[in-house]
């Protein structure tokens, strides 16, 4: 045959094929991958998501836990995955916030294709009630007054804890020590056993907690949440200037994911949020639904990275 003709054939039916990958929707089976334990807010909310699609798309989708390394052990499993819609990452603050703190084996953008940041939501300094205070101010001034003598619990020093008790310390001087589990649901088991006293929690770790073992004290926004509306801000309870901070789970493809699938994947996740069984499941965990585009969801992780890179820097300076 002529090389020339063969050649056309060969770009043709290359041409022909790519189209069919594009349109494999939605895929014979997926896995949502997370970073962190079992049982913590960002698991929790990639099983919500993991139940919805398989009923929808008939297909098994599973929740696949490799956690470690602040998420990155699962981000790279992801970035390195097929783009072809089947797996998928959960991700929490740690994939912002990652870049600044190890050297990653794959790049924190170029590497994914972001599908929609799922929700945002507030956490809550708690303490065990061994600690003598009753609020957020007695607490600041107790630690003033007891440096070092506290532990604080972490998922590490890429999580919601580290970041606003990192920022909570430096605003007011106080010192403890950090103990790291890895994630939200063992930080949360230490602090009611008293292995640290203190930590930041959400809603749903709040709701686990046996009140005469842990008191909350404040929540991380500047305005209380419609959750837990007498909980007053960390910012009013401990005279703070500025403190307004929230964590948030966002799906990402990996890569090269064809646009097709990303968007088919987020109108998909958009729809079983109308359902009211899954909708109560997500209010379950106080978190706020943003659910915006893929494009809206890449700008703000570019500018999540920058803002973490600046912070992380100063803290090594």
């Amino acid at each position: 045959m002529n090389i020339k003709y063969l050649t056309l054939a060969a770009f043709a039916a290359a041409a022909m094929a790519t189209p069919a990958v594009a349109q494999q929707y939605p895929p014979e089976s997926a896995t949502i991958v997370v970073g962190s334990s079992p049982g913590g807010s960002t698991d929790a909310m990639a099983r919500i998501i993991a139940d919805g699609l398989s009923q929808k798309w008939g297909v098994p989708v599973v929740v696949e836990n490799r956690e470690g390394a602040m998420n990155t052990i699962a981000a790279g499993h992801v970035a390195n995955s097929e783009p072809d819609g089947s797996v998928l990452l959960m991700a929490s603050p740690q994939h912002t916030q990652a870049p600044a703190q190890v050297d990653l084996a794959f790049d924190a953008v170029e590497d994914f294709a972001p599908v929609t940041m799922v929700d945002k939501y507030p956490t809550y300094l708690v303490v065990n009630t061994s600690v003598p205070v009753e609020n957020a101010a007695e607490f600041v001034q107790y630690v003033l007054d007891n440096p070092n003598e506290l532990n604080f619990g972490s998922a590490g020093r890429g999580s919601g804890q580290f970041r606003n008790m990192t920022i909570l310390m430096n605003a007011t001087g106080m010192e403890m020590a950090e103990i790291t589990y890895s994630g939200g649901s063992p930080t949360n088991v230490a602090l009611m056993g008293n292995e640290v006293q203190t930590t930041f929690s959400t809603l749903s770790g709040v709701r686990s907690f046996d009140e005469s073992q842990v008191r909350v004290l404040a929540v991380t926004t500047a305005t209380p949440s419609a959750f837990m509306p007498d909980v007053p801000p960390l910012q009013d309870a401990a005279n703070l200037e500025s403190f307004d901070e929230f964590d948030w789970h966002g799906l990402f493809a990996p890569g090269g994911t064809p646009d097709e699938i990303v968007n088919n994947i987020r109108d998909d996740v958009v729809e079983l949020m109308e359902d009211p069984e899954i909708r109560a499941a997500v209010d379950n965990l106080g978190v706020e639904l943003v659910l915006n585009t893929p494009a809206e969801f890449s700008d703000f992780v570019e500018r999540d990275i920058e803002r973490w890179t600046e912070f992380f820097g100063s803290l090594d300076q």
